[in-house]
């Protein structure tokens, strides 16, 4: 590689670097040229695009679009089993309880249950809440992660 061939090379980076510190410096005051530049860099189909983004950030897996549509299905399934579990966990009309008779002495239940000679009873309906959140938080989670293995796979946009 000759001499000029080098400077030139260096020319470019360089404007490419103030490029990017001129696009970061005016995206911390504006939230839409961060989502936009977002959008058409890493949303480019591009391939040339592309081939920019994978040599700053190379990915250290390659997953096929199969592999990512079967991660995405089991993540959906569990996602829905969570959430049908921590749904049946919060609302006790999801067990079954169909009349207001019932769901009365499913709480008078719960109430009688607890008893000032145990520190453990007054807890267990605040954990059960508490667990049944944590696994509807989960099931949220995963379907947001589903959603970008889907959007990674170009079967969603």
């Amino acid at each position: 590689m000759s001499k000029i061939e080098a400077q030139g090379r260096d020319d470019v980076i360089d404007r490419l670097m103030l490029d990017i510190k001129a696009l970061v410096l005016l995206s911390e005051n504006d939230a839409a040229l961060t989502h936009t530049v977002q959008q058409n860099i890493m949303g480019s189909h591009d391939e040339q695009v592309g081939k920019f983004v994978s040599l700053i950030k190379p990915s250290s897996r390659v997953e096929s679009v199969r592999g990512l549509f079967l991660s995405a299905m089991g993540e959906l399934l569990l996602a829905a089993f969570l959430a049908i579990v921590g749904l049946s966990l919060m609302a006790p009309s999801l067990m079954g309880i169909k009349s207001p008779d019932q769901l009365l002495s499913y709480f008078t239940q719960v109430v009688n249950g607890i008893s000032a000679e145990s520190l453990s009873n007054p807890l267990i309906p605040v954990l059960d809440f508490l667990f049944a959140l944590m696994l509807l938080l989960g099931s949220f989670y995963l379907l947001r992660h589903a959603s970008i293995s889907l959007k990674q796979a170009k079967l969603s946009e």
